[in-house]
């Protein structure tokens, strides 16, 4: 009876969403404790940031290898798993080692191994909103609500227990992610022999190209707020409190959105939710340069919704509808090493440089990637019309048709 429980829609529904619940558990752990952690082991501010920049540029190699394997062997769910377990091994191994550069060294290969989960996530989790007609964005919306969860807890953790034993609370959060992982709906497909220059040749298709540069774009441009939103407002006088409460308004737009997307399902195109998020940055960023008081900036952050959710649901609409079903992980993989690699990281190394010089000013550069965003999504809309056009005529002088 459990079985069919767990294999009826509201069953699928409940794995999908605890899936996303455990990643982002751990994720909103480690994104503002992990270099706590790391202090309190001994590691200084700069072999900290040299930890972090390795783990954050290593998923530009690492995501595509293990994606190109999960598509080879046509199933993402065990090697999700076994990634998963590696965690929690690593996790341990860090209670265990001793010195800087054994640390060190663990920590990046903690980073290593979770790179390579959520791209193969978010592919079985497409293949299964597609099969049994579910809503993505009430499945991603939940890891948005864990991740607020996370940094209440951490928080309450870190003044309870102290730093140093933040690392039991990061091993409970890998074990439940373990867990989420063995239980995700598998999305089996026929084992194919996955060649690098087929993955190379999605590089090939413009609306693919134009995907990466109005995404990579919009989500870049949070590169200032990730950094030093937090130092600018402090430096404006604002409470930490009161900071808390602006991002906490931000992830509660961004829920809200994946929660209501699913009425305007079929209405509205990946370009044009890529487009809205770009047209929120245009209006969010040079506004946050120019305003100070916290009343004007709680309803800013709203944006959040446009510049983060609708931005990633528009990426992920586009790869769930473009990319064949065959290359559905290296695709994810491409699109997250690129974007959530190459451009992110190239976007924070800019944001360090102008925040030095410009300040709170340095954030009308980030409306500026906004602006080129939005351009890139005009590209996008452009492209992916071709595309669907010259697909409608290949169907019609096909007797086997090749869409996706």
């Amino acid at each position: 009876m459990f079985q069919r429980l767990l294999r009826n829609g509201f069953g699928i529904y409940l794995r999908l969403s605890f899936f996303y619940g455990s990643y982002f558990l751990l994720a909103g752990l480690m994104l503002p404790y992990w270099p706590v952690w790391l202090q309190a082991r001994g590691l200084s501010a700069e072999h900290i940031g040299i930890v972090l920049a390795i783990g954050y540029w290593i998923k530009i190699v690492v995501q595509p290898l293990i994606a190109r394997r999960a598509d080879s062997a046509g199933e993402n769910r065990r090697i999700m798993s076994l990634l998963a377990v590696l965690v929690v091994a690593a996790m341990v191994g860090l209670t265990l080692g001793q010195g800087l550069w054994m640390i060190a060294i663990l920590a990046v290969l903690l980073a290593t191994l979770q790179q390579g989960i959520l791209p193969l996530g978010e592919s079985a989790v497409l293949a299964a909103t597609r099969k049994h007609q579910l809503d993505y964005g009430r499945l991603r919306l939940w890891g948005s609500v864990t991740f607020i969860i996370a940094a209440v807890i951490g928080g309450a953790w870190l003044e309870s227990f102290g730093a140093g034993n933040l690392v039991w609370l990061f091993i409970a959060a890998a074990a439940l992610m373990a867990v989420g992982c063995s239980v995700m709906v598998a999305d089996r497909r026929p084992p194919a022999a996955i060649t690098w220059p087929e993955i190379g040749s999605l590089l090939a298709r413009p609306s693919f190209l134009c995907l990466l540069a109005a995404a990579g774009l919009s989500q870049s441009s949070h590169a200032v707020m990730l950094a030093y939103g937090v130092i600018y407002w402090q430096e404006l006088g604002i409470p930490e409190g009161i900071i808390g409460q602006l991002y906490g308004a931000g992830v509660i737009a961004e829920i809200i959105l994946f929660a209501l997307i699913g009425r305007f399902a079929g209405r509205i195109s990946p370009a044009q939710l890529i487009a809205l998020g770009a047209c929120g940055g245009i209006i969010r960023w040079p506004l946050t340069a120019l305003l100070a008081d916290p009343i004007w900036l709680l309803p800013l952050q709203s944006l959040h919704a446009l510049t983060f959710a609708a931005t990633h649901l528009g990426a992920m609409a586009y790869l769930s509808k473009n990319i064949p079903t065959r290359l559905s992980a290296s695709g994810q993989a491409v699109y997250a090493a690129i974007v959530g690699g190459v451009m992110i990281g190239a976007a924070t190394f800019v944001s360090a440089a102008a925040y030095e010089r410009l300040g709170g000013d340095a954030y009308w550069i980030m409306g500026g990637f906004s602006f080129v965003g939005l351009l890139a999504a005009a590209g996008l809309a452009f492209t992916s019309a071709r595309e669907s056009r010259q697909a409608g005529s290949d169907d019609a002088g096909s007797a086997a048709p090749g869409r996706y």
